[in-house]
């Protein structure tokens, strides 16, 4: 079972269903480039899905892997930024569509692995995205990874190479062969023996 791509799908799914399809909704890597970034805000609203990252919880008496996955809310509007932020009649706002992730996400079980539960919400407010005409808010959630539950790896192909080479006691007496000084200043390419 392929852990952290199962989470970000069904994610996808849940969000495209609450929004009934008609918000795009696409997963994104956590590593985007601010250049990536521009390319994709400049197709408009959307929403993105990532994986950040993982690390273990620790409790009294338990340790434990998490996974923090962010949810990226875009909303765009070349008018004012107050429209980004609120909408209006003609397109939803950043707010309403986080108040409609938050509950779509927010303890959304998958099966055999966990439950997303909501972290925090972050204004990604930046001069670039303004420019561009775009609010961004990120929703951070985070849910137990149950790697364990991973019955095996795909074979691997292994190289194991075995060289047989003589047994040397001693160092040999011979230096190693190399071209000539004749060879070398008449400005032959090729290395002695080798064919043109």
């Amino acid at each position: 079972m392929a852990v952290i791509a199962t989470i970000e799908d069904r994610m996808v799914a849940a969000l495209r269903s609450a929004f009934d399809n008609k918000v795009k909704v696409e997963t994104v890597p956590a590593e985007i480039t601010s250049d990536e970034w521009t390319q994709r805000l400049r197709a408009g609203t959307a929403i993105y899905v990532a994986f950040i990252d993982a690390g273990t919880d620790q409790a009294p008496g338990t340790e434990r892997l998490v996974g923090d996955f962010a949810v990226y809310i875009v909303s765009e509007s070349a008018g004012k930024e107050v429209v980004r932020r609120r909408g209006n009649d003609m397109r939803q706002g950043a707010y309403l569509m986080i108040e409609i992730a938050v509950p779509a996400i927010h303890n959304l079980a998958v099966p055999g692995i966990g439950t997303l539960q909501l972290v925090q919400v972050n204004n990604l407010f930046s001069e670039g995205f303004d420019k561009l005409g775009i609010a961004v808010y990120g929703i951070h959630f985070r849910t137990q990874l149950a790697f364990d539950q991973i019955a095996a790896l795909q074979d691997f192909l292994h190289f194991a190479p075995q060289f047989g080479l003589p047994d040397q006691t001693e160092p040999p007496t011979s230096p190693l062969p190399l071209p000539d000084d004749a060879v070398a200043l008449s400005g032959q390419t090729n290395l002695p023996g080798a064919s043109s």
